[in-house]
This record gives structure tokens, sequence and C-alpha cells, in this order.
């Protein structure tokens, strides 16, 4: 491994799965600081120290680290921004998470973000009880297509829209029943 540079995935996976606590956020923390700001892999390495910050209940540090990986500006497997409001929606600072909603509905917007996101910010927004922001939150991408034209990566959106829409006592509608099918069809195939 080249310090500067982002590591193989032997080594992401050992850190991910063979070190755990401060231990585990160190290693990514300092190998991103070894690296320039805008080299690729750093802001997925600030991104993923920022996960286990929060996971280790350092919400001040994964804020830090979130926001380190969004001025850093590459690619993330989580945005930043949903890192941020997910923090937060735990610290229950409304005035945050609505600022951070309305870019994020911009990025989405803007085709900045993919429907997996948006699964990710629905099921932030159902863990903190806000249900009619989740459900629009997975409704969104799910709005141009037909519930019979469904793929395997809608899913996820149809099961979190599923279950806020029974929260909110809403009536079943053509992606509720579609939902109810897929998990039949699945029930039905062999184990």
């Amino acid at each position: 491994m080249t310090f500067g540079e982002m590591p193989d995935e032997a080594t992401l996976d050992a850190w991910e799965f063979g070190l755990s606590g401060q231990e585990r956020i160190d290693a990514f923390g300092n190998h991103a600081a070894t690296m320039t700001l805008g080299v690729s892999g750093r802001a997925e390495l600030l991104a993923m120290q920022a996960e286990f910050l929060a996971e280790d209940g350092q919400l001040a540090e994964a804020r830090t680290a979130f926001a380190a990986a969004l001025a850093d500006g590459g690619w993330t497997t989580l945005h930043p921004k949903i890192g941020l409001l997910e923090l937060a929606l735990k610290l229950q600072d409304d005035a945050e998470a609505d600022a951070l909603l309305a870019e994020l509905l911009q990025l989405y917007r803007d085709e900045q973000l993919i429907p997996d996101a948006c699964v990710e910010v629905g099921e932030a927004l159902e863990e903190a009880g806000r249900l009619k922001q989740a459900h629009r939150w997975f409704t969104m991408p799910l709005r141009e297509l037909d519930p019979d034209e469904l793929e395997d990566g809608d899913l996820l959106l149809l099961a979190g829209r599923y279950r806020v829409r029974r929260a909110l006592g809403l009536p079943m509608d053509a992606f509720d029943e579609e939902t109810d099918a897929i998990r039949e069809a699945e029930d039905d195939e062999p184990a």
C-alpha cells in the first residue's frame, strides 16, 4: 500500500472487517490524512470514517469527517450530505435537517442522486418519525415507472414506501399491490 493513494480492496476489507472501534476509525482517517485533497478515494475514506464514528457515538467527529468528505468533492458511496442529514436527525437539529433536505432535493432534481440515495434519505426520515417526508423520498424515483415494470433495484424503494404508507394509514395503491405480489412470489420460491 502506498501512502497518498487509495488502498486496495483487500486493505479496505481488512480495515472494515478486521478492525473495530477506534482502531478502525483511525485506519480510515489516518490514511485519508496522507492523501491530497481531491485525490481519488480520499472522500470515500473520509465518508467511511464518518460512518464508523457515528456508529461509535462520536457524532461531532462524524459531522466533521462528513464535512471533510463533502469539501473534498470526490465520489462517495454515501453522499456526505445524507450522512450529515442522518446526524442532524439523530441530534434533533430540525433546522439543519430541513436545510440538508432542501439541498438533497435539489441534487435529486439535478439528477445527482441515484434511487439508492433516495432509499437512504427515506430510511433516515422514517427512523426519525418524519413519515410524510419519508414517503416523498421513497416515492420520487418511482413516479416515472409503471408498477408492472419494476426492476430488482426498485425493491428497497417499494419496501420503504410500503412500510411508511401502512404507518400513515394510507390506502393500498398499485405500487403497494405490486410490493405484495413480489413478496408472495419470493415466498413461493424454493429455498
